[in-house]
């Protein structure tokens, strides 16, 4: 039970083959997480797992021909989206320690950002009723967004940090919604716009949408919600967006 290793492959632009490319050194037991802060860069982290208690992170300029260690003493949570990587090089990290911390550029000089307490006791935070952190992200102009469980319905937790403070800066759902509880699965942003994977409801009966933003939040669209199956359960981490 515990011979099941995670791998990376890679598939570059304009070639139809995939190669392995799985970061030496490190067992892969608990599971890798990925971002990408430009093209031909990955920055990888292991998540921890049986006698690793640490997420130890790598850097690749070379679509994973090469690895460069990196410096995360700490865990990362059991989430997709717990890594993130602005174009400038600064790193954002969800652990499962409930904390949020932010980079310098390159993936040094750590600092605390958020804790899931300071962000459920803000003003914002106390509007959603936040429960639980899921995803940690960069908006296209570098700002740290993160996003999280909300106990009061029809409320998506997306909360973006600007001029010192959090605010929502979620998708308005439409009032079909209002009496559902809504969760955020998966939250990233590519080539300039930001895509959220929501859930709205509990259990097998949960709707399942996606939300788009070209413009960092300040305006969204909204998919159909996806049909309900209720012989089918949701699982974020098989879910790509």
């Amino acid at each position: 039970s515990h011979n099941n290793f995670w791998q990376l492959f890679v598939r570059p632009t304009g070639t139809s083959q995939w190669r392995l490319a799985t970061p030496p050194g490190v067992a892969s037991n608990g599971g890798l997480v990925v971002t990408s802060p430009s093209a031909r860069s990955v920055v990888a982290a292991f998540r921890p797992s049986q006698e690793l208690s640490s997420s130890p992170m790598v850097t690749t300029r070379d679509n994973g021909s090469s690895w460069t260690p990196a410096i995360l003493d700490a865990s990362l949570a059991d989430v997709p989206d717990a890594l993130a990587a602005a174009p400038d090089g600064r790193l954002l990290v969800l652990l499962t320690s409930g904390q949020a911390q932010l980079s310098g550029p390159g993936g040094t000089g750590w600092n605390k950002l958020a804790t899931r307490q300071a962000l459920a006791a803000s003003p914002a935070g106390r509007h959603c009723g936040l429960g639980s952190l899921t995803a940690v992200m960069f908006t296209p102009a570098g700002a740290p967004e993160i996003a999280g469980t909300c106990a009061h319905r029809g409320t998506v937790g997306i909360f973006a940090h600007t001029g010192g403070t959090w605010h929502l800066a979620g998708p308005a759902l439409p009032a079909a919604y209002a009496h559902l509880n809504v969760t955020v699965l998966r939250l990233t942003t590519t080539a300039g716009t930001t895509v959220a994977l929501l859930a709205a409801g509990a259990g097998q009966a949960a709707r399942v949408l996606a939300a788009r933003s070209a413009d960092g939040g300040a305006h969204w669209s909204l998919s159909q919600p996806l049909p309900d199956r209720k012989s089918t359960r949701l699982n974020s981490s098989h879910i790509t967006i």
